[in-house]
């Protein structure tokens, strides 16, 4: 059993082995808590058609990312998952469609996602 006295910010805490633990209400959790708060992870998912795998990894690694195994690649400020699957386009054509799963803060994203979406984009000519 514990009692708990509070005076103004502190606390003081006595175990049921009588020791004594005297400290303010937030604790380092609690600070580390509000620092992770502060920046926002999302995680957004995009396809495209035409490149490979492969190809996907290479421009994330050109991109600043490390090759952690064949579909995740990590950054300081990012992460990404690749998957892909064959999809149909129209009655009688499959393509390769790569899925990337980007993970960080949303600035880190917002550039990431626009260099790798020029690096990715196949046009036909």
């Amino acid at each position: 059993m514990s009692d708990a006295h509070s005076t103004d910010d502190t606390r003081t805490e006595r175990s049921a082995d009588n020791t004594e633990r005297v400290g303010t209400e937030s604790s380092a959790d609690d600070a580390d808590m509000d620092a992770v708060s502060d920046i926002d992870i999302v995680t957004v998912e995009r396809s495209y058609r035409g490149i490979s795998v492969r190809l996907a990894r290479h421009y994330l690694e050109k991109l600043g990312g490390e090759v952690v195994d064949t579909n995740n690649i990590q950054a300081e400020s990012w992460s990404a998952t690749l998957s892909a699957e064959t999809v149909g386009v129209g009655p009688t054509l499959e393509l390769t469609e790569v899925t990337v799963a980007f993970t960080g803060s949303q600035d880190a994203l917002d550039t990431l996602i626009d260099r790798f979406s020029q690096k990715a984009m196949r046009a036909g000519g």
